[in-house]
């Protein structure tokens, strides 16, 4: 277990005592400081004993990916990790670029509320959407301008070009904008950024 700690590992156990069937565990050791003080630590370790535990594990792993992210760069080179239930179309790289840094982690919070509801509905055969956070369409007036269509065509993880009229919101006044597929019950986020024109 101690290797586990100084290692950032996970242990596995066998489910041979209850105390093991538990997805992490606290270890209790002495540590020898460079002044060759002691001083007595508390660690928790991921335990892994069964399948739940792997997937308690990995939902831990994926919440602090997305949780210590700290610029928008490294919200795209790990979206895929962070965010494994959702699509990210290639637009939304160049946008969140202009954005303020100091939003990074509202835009987070809000990718992990999509992403949620991107597996609670791929986990479910024939359900409907059940949205973790506020999402709504587009007005009637704003789908049937095609100027301000176009200002929702973004370009698809999955090649061409479509519209994303479906938005959830984020601090004061952002918008991130999704295409929902419903033959591959996907969630595909295709605008990330300010309040489009209306």
């Amino acid at each position: 277990m101690l290797t586990c700690v100084v290692n950032d590992s996970v242990a596995i156990s066998l489910p041979s005592d209850r105390k093991w069937q538990r997805d992490e565990i606290k270890v209790t050791f002495e540590e020898l400081l460079p002044d060759e003080a002691v001083e007595l630590r508390t660690e928790l370790i991921d335990n892994l004993a069964n399948v739940n535990h792997a997937r308690a594990i990995i939902q831990r792993h994926q919440c602090r990916l997305w949780s210590e992210c700290g610029s928008f760069a490294e919200l795209w080179h790990g979206w895929r990790r962070m965010f494994p239930n959702l699509l990210l179309g290639p637009d939304v790289q160049h946008q969140s670029s202009k954005l303020n840094r100091g939003w990074i982690q509202t835009i987070c919070n809000r990718l992990a509320d999509l992403d949620q509801t991107a597996k609670e509905w791929k986990s479910v055969p024939r359900a409907a959407i059940q949205w973790q956070c506020k999402v709504t369409m587009e007005s009637e007036s704003t789908m049937a301008n095609p100027r301000l269509n176009k200002e929702r065509r973004f370009e698809s993880g999955r090649g061409g070009h479509h519209l994303f009229l479906h938005h959830a919101r984020f601090g004061n006044g952002g918008r991130i904008h999704l295409r929902i597929d419903h033959r591959r019950r996907e969630i595909e986020v295709g605008y990330i950024g300010l309040h489009l024109p209306i």
